[in-house]
Parts: C-alpha cells; sequence; structure tokens
C-alpha cells in the first residue's frame, strides 16, 4: 500500500491545483481497492 497523507486545505495554502491532484491520485487508488474487494 501507499502511505497515508494530509491534503493541505488550499483555501489556505492558494494551491487548489495541488489539492486537486491529491484527491484525485487518493480517490482512484480508493476505486481499485473497492474494485478489486467487489471481484471477491
Amino acid at each position: 500500500g501507499k502511505e497515508t497523507m494530509d491534503v493541505p486545505d488550499p483555501y489556505y495554502t492558494g494551491d487548489f491545483e495541488e489539492t486537486y491532484r491529491l484527491v484525485e491520485a487518493g480517490t482512484s487508488e480508493w476505486l481499485k481497492k473497492i474494485k478489486a474487494q467487489l471481484k471477491d
């Protein structure tokens, strides 16, 4: 598995693109795990 990370709040950092990238990557990994569990 991958390490757990906090996602910085773009309200404070102003970096909405980085926050989006992190959320998208985490969501993708989460969905892969769910799909694998559904196949079992």
